[in-house]
C-alpha cells in the first residue's frame, strides 16, 4: 500500500496541546486496486496534559461509500476510548462486494443491492467496540439495531438487527416459467439475534415472517 499525508503541525507554547489541520490521509491499497481510501478531517485536536483528542467534520470516502462522522476520545492510565456518531450517505455497495469477491446470486434482479445507507453511534475500547442506534436502508428496507464486538483475545460477536419487509424474489430471482404460478415469496418483517465465536458463522436464533 502507498500512503500520503498532508497536514500542519501546530503545538501551543506550553506544548499542552497539538493541532493538526486541515488532515488529509490518501492511500492506494494493494487489494483495492480500483479505488483510492480518501480521509480527510477540517481539525485534530490531541490535549497532551488531559490525554484527550476530538476530531472535528471526519469524512472517509472509498470508492462509492462516503462517511461523514464527529469524534472524540481519550486515552486515560493506558487505556483508549473512542466514541462517535456516523453517517453513510446513500450508495451503490455492488462495487465493493466486487472487489471484495462477494457475489449475488445470477438470479438477484440487476438493481438488486444497489441502494444502501445507514447510520450508527460508535464506541470503542480496549477490549470492545459497540455500534448502537443502528438505523438505515437497503434497497428500501428499513433496519435498525445494535452490534458489539467484544474480548479481542477471543473474539466474540453479538448481533441484534430487526427490519421491514424483503422481497427475497429481488434478490434470488424466479424462474420465467415459474413467475406467473408462484406467489412472491416475501419477509413481512425481520429479526436477527446472534451471539457467536468470532471465527464462527454467524448463526440465526430469532426470525420471523
Amino acid at each position: 500500500a502507498s500512503v500520503q499525508v498532508n497536514s500542519i503541525l501546530h503545538i501551543d507554547h506550553e506544548f499542552n496541546a497539538l493541532e493538526l489541520k486541515p488532515v488529509a490521509v490518501t492511500a492506494k491499497l494493494n487489494n483495492l486496486e480500483e479505488f483510492t481510501l480518501s480521509l480527510n478531517e477540517d481539525r485534530f485536536i490531541f490535549n497532551v496534559s488531559q490525554q484527550q483528542y476530538k476530531f472535528t467534520s471526519f469524512r472517509g470516502e472509498l470508492g462509492p461509500m462516503k462517511m461523514t462522522a464527529q469524534f472524540s476520545g481519550a486515552f486515560t492510565d493506558g487505556h483508549f476510548s473512542l466514541h462517535g456518531d456516523v453517517e453513510l450517505p446513500e450508495f451503490n455497495p455492488r462495487p465493493l462486494l466486487k472487489i471484495s469477491q462477494v457475489n449475488l446470486p445470477k438470479q438477484a434482479q440487476p438493481k438488486a443491492f444497489t441502494k444502501f445507507s445507514g447510520g450508527f453511534t460508535l464506541d470503542a475500547g480496549m477490549d470492545k467496540i459497540m455500534l448502537s442506534n443502528i438505523n438505515g436502508a437497503v434497497d428500501g428496507t428499513l433496519y435498525e439495531g445494535n452490534i458489539e464486538l467484544n474480548n479481542f483475545d477471543e473474539p466474540s460477536i453479538t448481533v441484534d438487527l430487526e427490519g421491514g419487509r424483503i422481497d427475497m424474489n429481488h434478490y434470488v430471482g424466479l424462474k420465467s416459467d415459474a413467475q406467473q404460478s408462484n406467489p412472491k415469496f416475501s419477509l413481512n418483517s425481520f429479526a436477527v439475534i446472534a451471539e457467536t465465536a468470532w471465527s464462527d458463522l454467524v448463526e440465526f436464533l430469532a426470525m420471523r415472517l
